[in-house]
């Protein structure tokens, strides 16, 4: 018998959040000045990565993923939503500008960043990966095999993080959008998922 109220911690699980979480903290901590210094300590955003791993977490594993997958299609709807909006945008905006900026020039990433942050590759980037795991076989797949199904999450991650760097962009390099462009670009990408959510609906 299935055990709805199950919580996940398997060690990639919980394992991989907390390496995101030392990873940042030893960049935003011991090694602040670094990339950056003399700048304080970013308490606010430090806050908002926090809350992104642990809606992150929520999400993914716990019971809401056992209801989700087996008893109730509006919770599984309901997991991506929180890993598309709310985690994805809390992440975002834990991202100190000086981090990701520096980052970026040291590895001499600039170029191939303003490149990629282009919003229609972003926002393409965004409806082809929702549309793909939705495809029939691949959602039949990721509900059979936990492995895809972790895969499933993690795309849709990404996914959520490219869809909404225009808006939330934490990078000077490759900045957020002005905010009519931002409107416009909201505005193309629902009209590109119109397909999907047809197909969903009928």
């Amino acid at each position: 018998m299935i055990d709805w109220r199950h919580w996940h911690n398997e060690p990639y699980l919980i394992g991989g959040l907390l390496t995101l979480a030392w990873l940042y903290a030893l960049a935003v901590g011991p090694l602040r000045s670094w990339f950056a210094p003399g700048v304080a300590f970013p308490r606010r955003q430090a806050s908002f990565f926090a809350s992104a791993l642990v809606l992150f977490y929520l999400a993914v594993g716990s019971p809401l993923d056992q209801i989700g997958e087996r008893f109730l299609f509006s919770a599984h709807m309901v997991q991506h939503a929180l890993i598309i909006y709310p985690a994805a945008v809390l992440f975002l905006l834990g991202l100190p500008t000086w981090l990701v900026d520096e980052t970026l020039r040291r590895l001499r990433l600039e170029r191939l960043g303003r490149l990629l942050a282009h919003p229609l590759i972003l926002g393409g980037a965004y409806v082809a990966t929702i549309t793909l795991w939705h495809a029939p076989a691949l959602y039949e797949w990721a509900l059979q095999d936990k492995f895809v199904h972790i895969l499933e999450h993690l795309m849709f991650f990404g996914a959520a993080l490219a869809y909404w760097w225009p808006i939330f962009s934490p990078s000077t390099i490759a900045p957020r959008l002005r905010f009519g462009s931002q409107m416009i670009y909201l505005i193309l990408v629902a009209i590109a998922q119109t397909p999907l959510f047809a197909y969903l609906a009928f």
